[in-house]
């Protein structure tokens, strides 16, 4: 199976609390952003060092979103009243040696309880981490942190339609000065919307430009009707600016559909030529801008 894309902040540095005193430090954690919508994941990773398990009284917790408050973190192998106590939880791996309190050390990774979205919201961008003491010494020196991860994903499958108003046969044949009629269907199957987005269909050097036509799925839009452009390549090509393309509320959702027919080619110099393949071969891209993460991404019609 597929990984999920994360949002991944790290913070490598070394937060040393002194026993036998009551104290709790704050770290900030910035720079990520988690879902626009759904539920958010959240997965946390901590090493430390010297935490005792009969030493309660450390704590390691989180900023709600909600209300603010502090949130108690803890997993499998420990409690919110002794989060660092020598424990190792990371999903059953097996250690060797397999010592009872891990000659002192720590590490832990979890999921973080989010329910409603309640500790980590949509769109957000920051948190607080909060640890402390009364009795314990410890040192924490890694907290990974991890959400489900923007990514622009944008797709535009193209199919051919017909040839010379004669459908589509199972091994589709054009001869010189017919006519191929294809649909472009256009998607945002990502997680964040998508800003100047553009599809370019390059002309193949032995077809010629017949026509072209496009409508939006979505409203409101900004984007253009698609245009024959000479200049672009060696043949011209279609070119269609969709405009910002939102994120819809399924990913098999079509946004938008463009319409082109193209002519095989009747130029005697192309077709008499012995290196000219005998395939009419086509292909386009779509391109855009994500609008959260400000990620370029292009890909090639399917």
């Amino acid at each position: 199976n597929q990984m999920n894309l994360r949002d991944i902040t790290l913070f490598d540095g070394h937060a040393y609390v002194a026993g036998g005193v009551t104290a709790d430090f704050t770290i900030p954690v910035t720079g990520f952003n988690s879902t626009q919508n759904g539920p958010v994941n959240v997965k946390l990773g901590v090493i430390a060092g010297e935490g005792d398990r009969s030493i309660p009284g450390d704590f390691f917790q989180i900023r709600d979103a909600v209300d603010q408050n502090w949130v108690d973190l803890a997993h499998g192998g420990n409690g919110p009243n002794n989060f660092f106590n020598s424990s190792v939880f990371t999903g059953g791996n097996l250690r060797h040696p397999d010592l009872l309190n891990n000659t002192g050390m720590d590490i832990a990774v979890f999921d973080v309880p989010n329910t409603n979205n309640d500790v980590v919201a949509n769109n957000q961008t920051s948190t607080t981490f909060r640890y402390g003491t009364t009795q314990d010494t410890y040192i924490i020196f890694a907290i990974v942190f991890g959400v489900d991860a923007y990514e622009p994903e944008i797709a535009a499958v193209n199919s051919l339609l017909d040839i010379n108003n004669g459908g589509v046969p199972a091994t589709p044949v054009v001869l010189p000065g017919e006519e191929l009629t294809f649909n472009v269907d256009v998607f945002n199957t990502g997680v964040e919307p998508v800003t100047n987005g553009q599809i370019v269909i390059p002309i193949p050097f032995n077809a010629e430009y017949v026509s072209a036509s496009g409508q939006f799925l979505y409203t409101p839009n900004a984007g253009t009707l698609p245009f024959f452009d000479a200049s672009q390549g060696s043949n011209g090509a279609i070119v269609w600016d969709l405009g910002d393309l939102p994120l819809p509320s399924s990913p098999q959702d079509i946004l938008a559909q463009l319409s082109y027919t193209l002519s095989a080619t009747e130029d005697c110099n192309i077709l008499n030529n012995a290196n000219c393949a005998s395939m009419l071969e086509l292909n386009g891209t779509i391109s855009g801008v994500g609008q959260i993460t400000g990620s370029p991404v292009s890909e090639n019609f399917i």
